[in-house]
C-alpha cells in the first residue's frame, strides 16, 4: 500500500552528539566547553527557519575523565542546568567511565542507572 503525504512535509530530527568531554572532579575548562557546546546547539537549532527544536543530546562516552562519582554528578548537573524541556538526554559509557579499578564496568553501569536514570544497553 502506498500512502500519499503532503508534499510540504519535511521530516526533521535534530540532535547534538558530544564525546570525549573528560569532565574532571574539579571545575576545569571542560565543564565550560560542555555548557558552550549545549548552548551552541540550541543557537543553531533556534536559527532554523521552520524547525527550532533540539530533540536530543547524545553523550557518546568518555564524558568523564576517570569515572568518579563526582564526574558523573557534574555531567548530570550540567545537563540538568542547560537542557531545555523537550530535549532528551541519551548517555553511554566508554573506557574513561571505567577507569576506577576492579569492577569498574559494573560500577559505571550502576552510576549510569542511578545518576542518569537509564539502563545500559549491553
Amino acid at each position: 500500500m502506498f500512502i500519499m503525504c503532503n508534499e510540504k512535509f519535511e521530516p526533521v530530527i535534530r540532535f547534538a552528539v558530544m564525546s570525549d568531554i573528560h569532565i574532571k572532579d574539579e571545575h576545569t575548562v571542560e565543564r565550560d566547553r560542555m555548557v558552550k557546546g549545549i548552548n551552541d546547539a540550541y543557537k543553531i537549532a533556534e536559527s532554523h527557519e521552520s524547525y527550532k527544536s533540539l530533540d536530543a543530546l547524545v553523550l557518546d562516552g568518555d564524558f568523564a575523565n576517570s569515572g568518579s562519582e563526582e564526574q558523573f554528578l557534574a555531567v548530570k548537573k550540567i545537563c540538568d542546568d542547560n537542557l531545555k524541556d523537550g530535549t532528551e538526554l541519551i548517555a553511554s559509557v566508554a573506557s574513561h567511565e571505567y577507569n576506577t579499578g576492579s569492577g569498574a564496568m559494573e560500577a559505571a553501569w550502576e552510576k549510569l542507572r542511578r545518576i542518569f536514570g537509564t539502563e545500559p544497553d549491553v
